[in-house]
């Protein structure tokens, strides 16, 4: 293992206070019921917990750091639509048709059994405030796939304008129109704090019900266009950067909400974990610098913090070092809440149970298990070229990366030295799985068979809710006020600009 990386874990171990909890077997887990919250932000990554040496102010998350289990081999998948497909049915993305974040390919496959679907079935109430990114049109959307209670916005990022996947015309960052279960809300304020109060708000009101809950997290920030905040330049001063208050905020919202569960007497059972929905550039994880970022199938790209705390059940300020990742959670979360359900898939690469990761029981033959990472995004008929483009496999030891390069992930975190050439018969083995399962994963690949006509913006299924709710003279004025924004929506220098104009009318 990297030196720097194992210096920081016996720091971790050694000179950290160590939070105490009953020591359990995976099996004394199962069944036990607790609520869960899962905060998953957007488009950034250690760069987000200051404890990670990256920099960041984020006292609140620092605190959460040397609170939890750590899950130090925590990986992703490289973009947005794909990672919250693997959370959401344990399985590689691929697997529920989701291969592109627009054109329609980020539409998760209506046949399969959803995370949220499956712990309501089990007697949990489930909510989701944010980033669905997991298709626009009715049957696609949170509040038909197990939620109960749905504050989201559309596409895959606020205002944003994507063929096949855009938001409602000309939202913005602060005040934005939000999508409450069925119906457009016209909200005040910033939308991380929105989506944040809003999970605490339903959280109260469902505390006397009995049911244990679920309570679905994912700001789009600190997505870009980078949109800050304001009321941070005191904290900052001038040369911050947009993007660094955003980070300070999702901080203040995490304090928030775990301030929250303390004073309500419900942060001893409840499962609270902390990741990013795929990696960012230039991260440095206590000295080690990643290779690639977001949107590559480099560490950069695919390895994520995951901060886990349960205080009745799990230590704190203690790591973890076995292979996991997102598309294991739909397992652990259903023998916690005592699901009989199938695993989503059997094969090496699926997702399984962390319960003996987070118990210290983890036997030798976890290291055996596969982690694929692929960027998808080809154009629409152009798989086939991208078989081996931009991809990776894992084992616990060995990387395998595009099919020619190999690493030793023991070692080298920061995939500096290619091995490929001193391990020809674990470059063949690696080769030959990801071989497999590429021929059985292509067959799920629904959208991509199926992909949706572009329309026009006008017929977008968010654009049509507005236009239903509010009229076509606002809908009008709405699009003409975006007709020189970008299609990833309002720029910052934008933004910036509108604050000396007048408040637009509905």
């Amino acid at each position: 293992m990297n030196k720097v990386w194992l210096t920081a874990l016996a720091t971790a171990w050694l000179a950290g206070f160590q939070v105490k909890a009953e020591a359990l077997k995976p099996d004394d887990l199962q069944g036990t019921r607790p609520n869960m919250v899962f905060v998953i932000t957007d488009d950034n990554s250690f760069d987000t917990v200051g404890r990670y040496g990256g920099g960041a102010l984020s006292p609140h998350l620092d605190k959460l750091y040397d609170q939890s289990l750590r899950l130090n081999r925590f990986h992703v998948s490289p973009t947005c639509a794909p990672s919250r497909a693997s959370l959401m049915t344990g399985r590689h993305e691929f697997y529920a048709g989701v291969t592109h974040t627009i054109y329609g390919r980020d539409r998760m496959n209506l046949e399969l059994l959803t995370l949220p679907q499956m712990l309501r079935d089990n007697g949990y109430t489930t909510a989701m405030f944010g980033k669905w990114h997991l298709g626009d049109e009715k049957p696609y959307r949170p509040y038909q796939r197990g939620f109960d209670e749905v504050w989201q916005h559309g596409a895959g990022g606020i205002g944003q304008s994507w063929p096949n996947s855009a938001d409602f015309p000309a939202n913005t960052y602060h005040d934005p129109i939000v999508l409450h279960n069925e119906t457009p809300i016209q909200t005040k304020g910033y939308c991380s704090d929105i989506f944040f109060d809003k999970a605490i708000e339903w959280i109260k009101q469902n505390k006397e019900s009995g049911k244990p809950f679920f309570a679905y997290i994912v700001p789009n920030a600190p997505h870009s266009p980078h949109i800050p905040p304001l009321g941070y330049e005191d904290r900052f001063g001038s040369k911050a950067t947009s993007y660094e208050k955003m980070q300070a905020n999702i901080d203040d919202n995490v304090g928030k909400i775990i301030q929250f569960l303390d004073d309500n007497g419900l942060r001893e059972d409840t499962l609270l974990v902390f990741y990013t929905d795929n990696g960012r550039s230039h991260q440095t994880v206590h000295g080690t610098k990643l290779k690639g970022g977001k949107g590559s199938s480099y560490e950069g790209g695919l390895w994520v913090p995951c901060l886990v705390s349960w205080p009745k059940h799990l230590p704190g300020n203690v790591d973890r070092g076995e292979l996991c990742g997102h598309i294991d959670w739909f397992e652990t979360l259903a023998d916690l809440a005592g699901a009989k359900v199938a695993p989503p898939g059997t094969n090496p690469w699926d997702g399984r149970s962390l319960l003996p990761v987070l118990c210290g029981e983890a036997d030798e033959g976890w290291d055996q298990r596969l982690i694929i990472g692929h960027r998808g995004r080809w154009e629409n008929g152009a798989r086939g070229q991208s078989q081996y483009k931009n991809v990776s496999i894992q084992n616990g030891k060995f990387k395998l990366y595009d099919h020619r390069e190999l690493y030793d992930m023991r070692e080298d975190l920061g995939e500096t030295k290619n091995i490929a050439a001193h391990y020809p018969e674990v470059v063949a083995m690696l080769q030959k799985e990801y071989d497999q399962f590429w021929a059985d994963a292509t067959t799920y690949m629904i959208n991509d068979a199926h992909p949706l006509p572009s329309q026009e913006l006008k017929n977008e299924p968010f654009h049509q809710l507005y236009l239903k709710e509010f009229g076509p003279a606002s809908y009008a004025e709405r699009v003409e006020e975006m007709n020189d924004w970008k299609k990833g929506g309002q720029s910052e220098k934008e933004f910036l600009e509108s604050l000396n104009d007048p408040q637009r009318k509905m």
